[in-house]
């Protein structure tokens, strides 16, 4: 995974050997999903599925300009682990970043690795069109956005793929907030079809690749390591801030 070349900077010598011993070429048929052969198809033209998909992407025309809309127009700019720490800060009340919690963000790096190569295979595979491909002429919600997206590559979403693993991950660390977590997980997935860029289904199917991947992740003795010392440090810095 790309993923590991970063760890170098961005471990101590003691966390780069707990790294070490989390390595999915060495345990693939742990760490692996094959997103391709776990999807189904994407909803067909005439389906009733495509049918409730259209159904939500006008839906989400009638948000576009409503604080909801807007939202969702800020949501395009979650890709890196450090705009995700910003915003989780703000929701979780805990200071996120590489430089204050270390550790969570090696566990983070660590996850997200395997969590986004499942959607490879199966954007590949089922090369769909984006509803601004479909709907000529939407200039989706982020205009400025939308020249770098590939109009074949609807199917899953990878912003889906990015929100939801990040939410998993970070509420299996704070399980006290788990919910409030998971539901701006949720949010961010569902800013998508509202933006224009996916489908309602495109967003599902993001959701379920990053559950499929984490599932798998948590069988992973070291990975579990990664998460065990996170927990510790963010309990730390609760017990820190309470005194």
């Amino acid at each position: 995974m790309t993923v590991f070349a970063h760890w170098k900077r961005l471990a101590g010598a003691a966390a780069l050997c707990t790294l070490m011993a989390f390595n999915p070429a060495q345990s693939a048929d742990l760490t692996d999903v094959d997103g391709a052969a776990l999807l189904e198809n994407p909803p067909a033209e005439g389906s009733a599925a495509f049918a409730a998909d259209q159904v939500f992407y006008q839906y989400g025309l009638t948000l576009r300009n409503t604080p909801r809309g807007r939202l969702a127009a800020e949501d395009a700019d979650l890709v890196s682990l450090d705009s995700f720490d910003r915003r989780y800060s703000a929701v979780t009340g805990y200071r996120l970043s590489k430089s204050e919690t270390p550790r969570t963000r090696l566990a983070m790096q660590a996850a997200m690795g395997p969590i986004l190569e499942s959607m490879k295979s199966a954007k590949k595979k089922f090369m769909r069109p984006r509803p601004f491909a479909v709907h000529e002429g939407d200039a989706t919600c982020r205009p400025d956005q939308k020249p770098h997206l590939n109009p074949r590559m609807s199917y899953p979403s990878g912003h889906s793929v990015r929100a939801w693993g990040y939410a998993l991950v970070l509420s299996s660390l704070i399980p006290q907030k788990a919910e409030t977590i998971l539901r701006e997980g949720l949010q961010e997935t569902e800013s998508r079809w509202i933006c224009g860029a996916h489908w309602m289904s495109d967003t599902k199917a993001g959701r379920i690749l990053a559950s499929a991947a984490f599932a798998k992740l948590t069988a992973d003795p070291a990975f579990l390591k990664l998460l065990e010392d996170a927990r510790r440090e963010l309990s730390e810095q609760a017990a820190r801030r309470a005194r």
